[in-house]
């Protein structure tokens, strides 16, 4: 049967009950604010009862069971998964937009007015052979084709350097987060043994598995004691208290590049992420833009050398190159021409005689060989003759300007389905001030009545013992 005192102990385990529920009310109302932080609940239950002969059981007060954690799990992994994809449009944008800088187009440094000012220049040449001034223009506005097209190269280059670097503190990065997830583990372990609620470090650790899911592709279960398992591409990252780190090494086969691969040396699987969208950038992209830059500057090596080789000079009956090199980045004017004297070794001249016996060439007003190279403007020498270099340069920009637009818009709508999921997540986790300025005035109400339960069940229990006395 009860105690005497059965009543007593009831109303005090109302107040600690009552108490208990107001602190976590006061801890909810302090995060009202805190964007990583899950609302809690008091979950109030009956303690056991006691038989009581002649009357079943009579129940014996109230305490708090459990403070919840109020989150949807399956909203969280729905917010990783966007933010996932978010995290490499982001770094696909981010580096497309830094590409469309590097080639400046339309500008007057660009690639596109530098070679129109070119071939402007052979045309004039065409029509006044025999200027020094005109020559001296040739000479000049070929060297800008050059130079333009060395320092875009040597930006490429240098972008994808930077771009190589952020590749290791991006995985390094990724580390840094699973060590710490991986102490949150130990924390949770630990605390939730003893039946406590380790809520607060659950957030912590939510808000760190929510960074991770940006930087690449994660996958992320709960064991039955609270550890998390996170994994890339079904291999452990985080599996308890341990951590699987990768690591970035040099790639010989890919310029010394950082090649990304687990500590024990086997390679990993990327999907989405920073991370993944940073290799393609580097390994694709830049690659990409860098590769037509040359093929663009190949091309003009060889149509333009095909031709001047077909011309004479004013001084001399050599046939030569007009430029020297492969590609973009080696691409230059022969060092004759970078003399002095080499205008007058411009080919303008499609014939040679020399009558006087002087080295001058008899046919020094004659162009055709420049109006042949200001020609190659609008000859179909790309795409397998099919394409203009005006065109096919135009058409690469435009292609860049239309891919860093689509990333755009996958940003965009990333940002909207994020939105749209963390509001579903704050509807059911986020702090509501009314809700919980009603939740104290309620346990206030029950922390008063308990009181006075503890004080009539004094005062009976006074009247008792002061009445034995007697």
């Amino acid at each position: 049967m009860g105690s005497t005192f059965s009543g007593l102990e009831i109303g005090k385990k109302g107040l600690w009950a009552q108490k208990k529920s107001l602190e976590v009310t006061s801890h909810n109302i302090a995060n009202a604010n805190n964007d990583s932080y899950s609302r809690q609940e008091a979950i109030q239950t009956a303690t056991n009862p006691l038989s009581v002969s002649g009357a079943g059981q009579m129940g014996t007060g109230v305490e708090v069971s459990e403070v919840r954690r109020v989150r949807s799990d399956f909203v969280d992994e729905q917010v990783r998964k966007e933010k996932r994809t978010k995290g490499y449009w982001e770094v696909k944008e981010e580096s497309l937009k830094e590409m469309e800088l590097i080639f400046n187009e339309p500008s007057d440094q660009g690639v596109q007015q530098t070679m129109s000012d070119f071939w402007n220049a052979m045309e004039d040449l065409n029509n006044k052979p025999e200027s020094k001034a005109v020559r001296a223009t040739v000479r000049q506005r070929a060297l800008a084709v050059t130079d333009t097209f060395n320092h875009i190269d040597e930006q490429l280059n240098d972008y994808k350097l930077s771009v190589d670097s952020r590749v290791q503190t991006t995985v390094q990065d990724i580390n840094s987060h699973a060590k710490r997830i991986a102490d949150l583990n130990k924390q949770i372990v630990r605390v939730e043994s003893d039946n406590q609620d380790a809520n607060d470090l659950r957030d912590k650790r939510t808000q760190l598995v929510g960074k991770l899911s940006e930087l690449t592709n994660i996958q992320v279960s709960e064991n039955e004691v609270g550890s998390m398992r996170i994994s890339i591409s079904g291999r452990g990252l985080v599996q308890g208290e341990n951590v699987t780190e990768l690591e970035v090494k040099s790639n010989p086969s890919n310029d010394d590049l950082y090649k990304v691969q687990w500590s024990d040396g086997n390679d990993v699987t990327l999907k989405d992420g920073k991370l993944e969208g940073l290799l393609e950038v580097r390994d694709k992209d830049i690659s990409k833009y860098r590769s037509q830059l040359d093929e663009m500057a190949k091309t003009l090596i060889d149509e333009v050398n095909a031709q001047h080789q077909q011309g004479y000079g004013l001084t001399d009956n050599v046939q030569r190159d007009f430029f020297t090199g492969s590609d973009a980045g080696s691409i230059d004017l022969i060092d004759e021409l970078k003399e002095d004297a080499g205008i007058q070794k411009i080919a303008a001249a499609s014939q040679w005689a020399d009558s006087n016996g002087d080295g001058t060439n008899d046919y020094a007003g004659d162009g055709s060989n420049a109006s042949a190279l200001s020609g190659l403007r609008n000859a179909g020498t790309m795409n397998s003759g099919t394409t203009t270099f005006s065109d096919y340069y135009a058409s690469n920009i435009a292609q860049l300007g239309v891919e860093s637009q689509r990333a755009q818009r996958m940003i965009d709508n990333q940002d909207t389905l994020i939105t749209s999921l963390e509001q579903k997540q704050e509807s059911i986790s986020g702090v509501s001030l009314d809700e919980e300025m009603n939740n104290m005035i309620k346990y206030q109400h029950a922390y008063n009545a308990a009181a006075k339960v503890v004080s009539t069940m004094d005062e009976i229990l006074g009247t008792v013992i002061n009445g034995l006395k007697r």
